[in-house]
């Protein structure tokens, strides 16, 4: 026996002690075998093992040195116990096979060898040490976290984490060692871990996730782009999917993410195909929930993201394509572009498409996911018969929910019970209450999951939903308890999306039980909300969205308050409505008030977009109750701050422009009207209940006049005007008999229905009227509808129109500051033989100014430039040429030019310095139409609207196209009006559309002889001469432009 502390410097000596150990067979000769060698049990004879363990290895004696490791730990638990070893090393005798790095060195086992791996990786790591056998220590860690990785069963997220902790060490051997082949495998083992643990526990997990992916990209530098491209994409949907506050900021930092690791791609750098497919689609989820930037653009990126990445792969269903589809699917559920109706058809196929691969026996929580977004797209396609897509909804939620059961998925199986609840209120098919009750039992059923504490704002929206199948059940009490619950946490200012939809059903619920003081307060909630919105909506497609949602508020909220007895409010809440509907559909982004200070108005747009981006933000916290209602608490207190600083903002910009986002009142509207006691105003609010009509005149009580009209609805507009045989048809029909026809028969139905009953309100003194449409009424020459057999209201009223109270004040302001004298005259820039009559239009106008300051430009010479800068400084703009109606994209009507359309996305833009001018007339066709087709959000989107808000004061043009010898007698007539009359341009106009329409045929075929006389070479004069000579011998005394056609399309808009 060796002496105690006698040989130990020798590693051989060691060797031969440890082989004696290494061949015990069992614990009893184990434990004999230990007592020969007690001097292998003194710490310091560790260090003389581990020399003995590099001898053997730098001899390449792999089993000597897997016995001596076997030794040398069993070695080190006897130190601690003796007894607890012997029994912890039992099941590994002989110690001489009991490393297990050969079975490590394996390819990777089938799942079912997965705990076996495990068990080997530990028996290794209870063996090495890193600071002498480095490299297999961190081979066994690195076994050790990917097998924990790929295990499946119960405590999943603590596996996941031990396997973080392992594959990270492992990973620091690797990058000291410069063992860069095992750096990349470990390095995507652990991104797999990271990302799935920061999933399953956001709140606990994304912070150190985020902080190891900083600090390896750092760790990397330049090198190893193949590992930073893979890095970059795990880090940037990390940022996506962050919980926290500033979410914004964070998809940007995600954006930027995927941006760099693409760029690695196509350098050619990173060559993983597959990797880049999946970082297309991050960057395009990314953009789909994108707060900064235009929405609409922001989900056409997202689209051509989903596209390029399904480029990039085999046209065969597989897990990256059926995601691709599936998220298209989404996108194109939410796009803002193109036909809403297409847009659900093509988001149904690639929802379709995504389940050719995921199904319920593979990927089944992304098959349910999918199945639960055919629901919803189902339940708001158009296309098809409406009661077969409930069916079908109905159909995808209960196939969702085969997954979605409330034990193992909770949250998920709550949010698709009550999407199906919506389809069962929606359903035609079966007995309509019980689909009704069966609606209220499921959203009962998902608020036992959709607590207030627990999830605050599901519970809301749930609340708001029961309360509306309550409603329909006749239950008016649960219906009116359940929406008070919802406004609890639907407030305007945390909750403005919200609030106003709770807020406008229990306004309808109040309007049907005919209780017009509750039904007019919760309008004025759902207004206030979507107030909210629309102050920190500061881009184009923002507004759009908001105008287009908020219309129907504001008429409503007008009718009852009319009928709760405040007809003054009535009054300015329709106007309020209409005045966003104008200004902000052609001028999208709110304007800079002249003299706001730089500063005061940057405040103004960076608190607007914090807010906007507050709004955007999800809830904090993980999937625990607590954490999701500290999470709404977290964001309503953001959500308050933010709209503190937007008001506060607002109020700076008031230092200089006091009326900055303040409605008009009503004081305000009563001095728009001149003190002659002959002038009236009159509005009209159109609901599907009935209609309304607010007249504001010279009465002692200087207070608004409600006039009810219950027999004329919105839906009777909507039919005189769009269905079969219409006014739109008849516009668009090139038959004259059609549209005179038409002309008669609508606005013989209006005036008897509409006009006839509200204008019998007004004093019998009232002689001037300033009508205030809204809607489809804009397309229609309302002075032209009959009042009785005996006269229109033209022969009554000396009629102009006005989009608004707020812009009619406006244009009296700048009508008194403006009294310039110069013509600027554009005649047929496009040189077309059609526009002959436009020649002696424009000489005329000439001879009118004499004496004046007058600007010619025709054929030619009139280009988009020439005109944009002759019209500067000029007051009358006479424009005498061809002008179109685009009804599908109104911002692109205009007249036409040498070389282009001037527009009205050109008005809009600034693009035409009118700020000296007065009036502009547009004898052109169709420049008095407003639109009316492509979304309520421009209500009065044209080309006299554009003119207005871009500084004239006053707009003369037409709705319909009229023969051009009557054009020209009707404008002739009015500028010798209104220069040598000097008659205001209402009356201008006035006049001399009942001069035209009582002109004998004499007078029009002297006329045209006149013409003839200046131009004989012209066959259009000729062909009008010889018409109307014709004329006045067979019809002496006759009139031949009775019809309103040829004289009721002219408009007056503004002052």
């Amino acid at each position: 026996m060796t002496p105690q502390g006698a040989g130990m410097s020798d590693p051989a000596a060691v060797s031969r002690a440890a082989r004696h150990l290494a061949r015990a067979p069992t614990p009893q000769a184990l434990d004999q075998a230990l007592g020969q060698y007690p001097e292998l049990l003194p710490a310091d004879a560790d260090s003389a093992l581990t020399q003995a363990i590099q001898a053997a290895a730098q001899a390449n004696q792999p089993r000597e040195v897997c016995a001596l490791l076997a030794v040398r730990a069993f070695l080190a638990d006897c130190r601690q116990a003796r007894q607890a070893a012997l029994q912890a090393w039992a099941a590994h005798l002989p110690l001489a096979d009991a490393c297990p790095l050969p079975a490590l060195a394996r390819p990777k086992p089938e799942p079912a060898h997965l705990p076996r791996r495990v068990e080997l990786a530990r028996l290794a790591l209870r063996q090495l040490r890193r600071d002498t056998e480095p490299i297999w220590w961190a081979t066994a860690k690195d076994v050790l976290g990917e097998a924990l990785l790929r295990l499946p069963g119960e405590g999943r997220a603590d596996r996941l984490r031990e396997a973080i902790r392992h594959l990270g060490e492992a990973l620091e051997v690797w990058q000291a060692y410069g063992r860069t082949g095992e750096r990349r495998d470990t390095l995507i083992v652990l991104d797999q871990a990271w990302e799935e643990v920061a999933g399953l526990d956001p709140a606990r997990h994304l912070g150190a996730a985020l902080e190891f992916y900083e600090t390896t990209l750092a760790a990397l530098g330049d090198e190893a782009p193949a590992e930073r491209a893979l890095l970059l994409h795990t880090l940037g949907n990390l940022y996506a999917q962050w919980p926290g506050g500033q979410r914004a900021d964070r998809i940007e930092r995600a954006l930027g993410c995927f941006q760099q690791a693409l760029r690695l791609h196509e350098r050619g750098q990173a060559s993983d195909p597959l990797l880049r497919v999946r970082t297309l689609i991050s960057l395009a989820n990314a953009y789909l929930a994108r707060v900064h930037g235009g929405r609409a653009d922001n989900i056409e990126q997202a689209i051509q993201g989903y596209q390029l990445a399904l480029a990039g792969l085999p046209d065969t269903p597989g897990p990256e394509w059926a995601e691709a589809h599936a998220n298209l699917a989404v996108a194109h559920r939410r796009r803002q572009l193109g036909s809403p109706s297409l847009n659900l058809e093509t988001a149904i196929e690639h929802a379709d498409l995504a389940l050719q691969f995921f199904s319920a026996a593979r990927r089944p929580e992304c098959w349910a996911v999918v199945q639960e977004l055919l629901g919803t797209l189902y339940g708001l396609r158009r296309a098809g018969r409406r009661s077969e897509n409930i069916e079908q909804a109905i159909q995808h939620y209960q196939a969702a929910l085969s997954v979605y059961t409330r034990s193992a998925f909770p949250v998920p199986w709550a949010r698709t019970i009550s999407n199906l609840a919506n389809a069962y209120c929606d359903r035609a098919q079966g007995d309509p209450r019980r689909n009704l009750e069966e609606a209220v039992r499921l959203y009962q059923a998902a608020l036992e999951v959709r607590t207030r504490d627990a999830y605050p704002t599901d519970w809301a929206e749930t609340q708001n939903n029961l309360g509306t199948a309550y409603a329909a059940l006749g239950q008016r009490a649960q219906a009116a308890a359940c929406y008070d619950l919802a406004l609890q946490v639907r407030t305007p200012v945390e909750a403005p999306a919200g609030a106003r939809q709770t807020a406008a059903n229990y306004a309808a619920l109040f309007f049907q039980d005919r209780r017009w003081e509750e039904a007019a307060d919760q309008f004025d909630t759902a207004i206030e909300a979507a107030e909210v919105m629309y102050a920190a909506s500061l881009t184009e497609l923002s507004k759009e969205r908001a105008l287009a949602e908020n219309v129907e508020l504001y008429r409503y909220g007008a009718y009852a308050h009319a009928r709760a007895g405040r007809p003054d409010q009535a009054l300015l809440t329709l106007d309020r409505g209409k005045t966003r509907l104008l200004r902000d559909a052609l001028q999208l982004g709110v304007p800079r008030p002249a003299g706001t200070p730089d500063s005061a108005w940057t405040a103004f747009e960076q608190a607007g977009a914090h807010w906007r981006a507050e709004q955007a933000q999800p809830l904090v916290g993980g999937p625990a109750p607590a954490q999701w209602a500290a999470g709404y608490h977290g964001r309503e207190q953001a959500a308050r701050r933010a709209y503190a600083g937007l008001q506060a903002a607002i109020e700076q910009v008031r230092q200089t422009a006091p009326n900055f986002l303040r409605p008009l009142d009503l004081p305000a509207a009563l001095q728009l009207l001149p003190a002659d006691g002959r002038t009236a105003l009159a509005a009209f609010c159109l609901t599907a209940h009935g209609s309304q009509g607010y007249c504001l005149g010279p009465s002692p009580a200087r207070s608004v006049q409600v006039v009810d009209v219950p027999g004329f609805r919105q839906a009777d507009l909507d039919r005189l005007l769009f269905e079969a045989g219409g006014w739109v048809e008849g516009l668009r029909s090139r038959n004259s008999a059609v549209w005179q026809s038409t002309i008669d028969r609508v606005l013989g139905e209006l005036g008897a229905a509409l006009l006839r009953p509200v204008l019998a309100a007004l004093p019998r003194e009232v002689e001037r009227l300033i009508l205030l449409p809204s809607g489809g009424l804009f397309l229609l020459p309302l002075h032209a509808a009959p009042l009785s057999a005996a006269g229109r209201v033209c022969d009554r009223y000396e009629v102009s129109y006005a989009p608004s109270l707020e812009i009619l004040a406006d244009c009296q302001r700048k009508a008194a500051a403006r009294d310039g004298q110069g013509l600027y005259l554009v005649v047929n820039p496009t040189d077309d033989p059609a526009l002959a009559f436009t020649q002696a239009e424009g000489s005329g106008l000439e001879a009118l100014f004499a004496g004046r300051p007058i600007e010619r430009q025709a054929g030619g010479a009139a280009t988009r430039a020439a005109v944009m800068a002759g019209a500067a400084g000029k007051a009358y703009l006479h424009f005498a040429c061809h002008g179109s109606y685009n009804w599908q994209a109104p911002a692109d009507s205009g007249l036409r030019l040498a070389d282009g359309a001037l527009t009205l996305a050109d008005l809009k833009a600034g693009g035409v310095d009118l700020s000296a001018a007065r009036v502009v007339t547009l004898s052109a066709c169709e420049t008095g139409l407003t639109d009316v087709l492509t979304g309520s959000a421009e209500e009065y989107v044209g080309l006299p609207a554009g003119f207005l808000l871009a500084g004239v004061p006053c707009v003369v043009s037409s709705l319909w196209p009229v023969p051009d010898l009557a054009t020209g007698l009707l404008l002739q007539r009015f500028y010798d009006n209104h220069l040598s009359r000097r008659l205001s341009f209402a009356a201008a106009l006035h006049e001399a559309q009942r001069w035209l329409r009582d002109l004998p045929v004499e007078a029009v075929a002297d006329y045209a002889e006149a013409l003839y006389a200046q131009c004989e070479d012209e066959p259009m004069f000729l062909k009008a001469r010889l018409y109307y000579r014709h004329a006045a011998h067979a019809r002496p005394g006759s009139r031949e432009f009775a019809h309103p056609d040829f004289w009721a399309a002219f408009t007056v808009h503004g002052w």
